[in-house]
């Protein structure tokens, strides 16, 4: 008889745990802690936070190139010593799904005015819990969308946020 209630209350409890862990698999959604696409970038690291502001087309004081446009940003140091944008994050631009060409040192006018002071920007050094406008230039193919893209310089690449802007009223 012991048995009989042994084996009894063991099926019960082979069923009841079978009948709990069905339910959650099924309806839980897998977690991830790699956003991919986000409505605008505001990406903080633990040395510093990058937030994107927008594009707008270089004056002809600042460059006379009509392929490119400047795409702007503001950077806070988070860290305890001097730092630049550039050490704190990766930033790559695409055009239908192809890596386009950043153009970090090109020959610029300071005539261009407040344009040239956010590019200039880009590679100062900002003491801690400092925030600036900076800008960088990227090379565009046509008027299709621009997908920005930013990660960890150094560390988790696989940890980004991606953006996608319509540059179409920009370009003619």
């Amino acid at each position: 008889m012991k048995k009989a209630i042994s084996l009894f209350l063991a099926l019960i409890m082979c069923l009841s745990l079978c009948a709990c862990g069905g339910t959650k698999a099924e309806t839980e959604a897998p977690k991830t802690d790699t956003p991919t696409s986000v409505d605008t970038i505001d990406f903080t690291v633990d040395d510093g936070r990058l937030v994107y502001s927008g594009i707008e087309i270089p004056n002809s004081g600042l460059t006379s190139k009509t392929d490119l446009l400047l795409v702007e940003f503001e950077y806070t140091n988070l860290k305890s010593e001097p730092q630049h944008c550039d050490g704190d994050f990766n930033i790559q631009f695409f055009q239908n799904g192809v890596e386009t060409d950043n153009i970090w040192s090109i020959e610029v006018s300071s005539s261009g005015g407040e344009q040239y002071d956010l590019y200039d920007n880009f590679s100062k050094q900002v003491i801690s819990n400092t925030t600036i406008p900076v800008a960088t230039f990227v090379k565009i193919k046509d008027n299709s969308p621009l997908t920005i893209v930013v990660s960890e310089r150094a560390g988790q690449q696989d940890v980004f946020q991606q953006m996608e802007v319509d540059i179409s009223s920009l370009i003619p």
